[in-house]
Formats: structure tokens, sequence, C-alpha cells
């Protein structure tokens, strides 16, 4: 049976001084504060199909946060879209694993 969701809220996190964007969705009555940490591959945004499958997940009874990598979307960084290495998206996933704490 799948579990009802509320709309994801928006919440945000540092990553190496600077602020990130992402939503966490929280699935209604979820046994866990662990959720899925989610994010779109190299120069795309969380907003670029990431939603239907966070809300698949969400229903099925998990907490999912997606995210924007830095550089990206409404994520903060200069330049924008820097896409050079694998170290700023490697290094804004494991800042966002610290900010997907459920919103109060």
């Amino acid at each position: 049976m799948r579990k009802a969701i509320a709309a994801p809220q928006q919440q945000s996190f540092q990553s190496h001084g600077e602020e990130s964007a992402g939503l966490y969705f929280r699935a209604e009555g979820a046994e866990s504060e662990y959720c899925f940490v989610m994010a779109r591959g190299m120069a795309a945004v969380k907003e670029m199909r990431l939603n239907p499958f966070a809300s698949a997940f969400a229903a099925a009874g998990y907490n999912v946060f997606v995210f924007d990598y830095r550089y990206f979307g409404e994520s903060g960084g200069e330049p924008r879209q820097l896409v050079n290495s694998v170290r700023p998206s490697a290094t804004s996933i494991s800042s966002s694993v610290s900010g997907a704490t459920a919103p109060a």
C-alpha cells in the first residue's frame, strides 16, 4: 500500500562555503529518519525529472532528498554551470548527505 506524501519542502545546506538548494520529500508515517539522496548527472538540475522518482519513493514509505550541485540551479557558486572536474560534484554529494536531515 502506498503512503501519502506531503508536498516537498525546500531545504538548503552548506557545501564548501556555498549555499546549496534541495527538496525534502517526507513519507507520511515513515518509520525511519533515513532517506535516499538523489541528484542528476553532471550539468543538470533537480527539476529535470527527479521529482516523479522522489515522489514514488516517498509514496512507498521512504524519505527522499534531491538537490542541485554547487554552481547549478538554485544552488550558489561562481562561475555558474561549472563543469570542470568530478571534485565539485563529489563534495556536493558529501555535503548533501549531511544536509539531508528532515525539516522541522
